[in-house]
């Protein structure tokens, strides 16, 4: 699986190099969601932040003698925000790493573009390919029998 920081660094140079795997993925899609994950965690981070601010400024207010019920009840709505942005987060990440799946490897540099198999290029060949007396079976059909 491809590393989400290709995704987010260079997502033009990644479609130019998995362009020679003749498919289309969705690297700008993912690049996206990415984004908006990351900004929804960074909001859940700072409602977590001002949540524990307001948890310790409750405790001061108790030990003194106070009333905190407003400041309460607006950390009960932060704790509701902060869950739904949770639930967001898992399902971007879930959505993220299953087109991150879908995406090959990325083809070496001196890998040829081509359509098929047949625009391979032969770098190296050792030997000669054996001659047979008899035409020679598959593997396939020689396990049948």
């Amino acid at each position: 699986m491809l590393d989400i920081r290709l995704f987010r660094e260079n997502p033009e140079d990644l479609k130019k190099v998995l362009g020679k795997r003749n498919g289309m993925f969705p690297v700008e899609e993912i690049a996206s969601l990415d984004f908006e994950r990351r900004g929804i965690l960074t909001r859940t981070d700072e409602l977590k932040a001002e949540r524990n601010r307001g948890s310790k400024e409750v405790a001061e207010i108790k030990r003194g003698g106070g009333d905190a019920a407003s400041i309460m009840e607006k950390m009960r709505s932060l704790g509701d925000e902060i869950r739904e942005n949770d639930a967001k987060i898992l399902e971007l990440d879930s959505r993220i790493q299953s087109m991150l799946l879908e995406i090959p490897n990325l083809p070496h540099s001196s890998v040829p573009v081509g359509e098929d198999e047949s625009a391979n290029v032969e770098i190296h060949s050792f030997g000669l390919p054996p001659v047979f007396e008899f035409e020679p079976r598959p593997h396939w059909e020689i396990g049948e029998e």
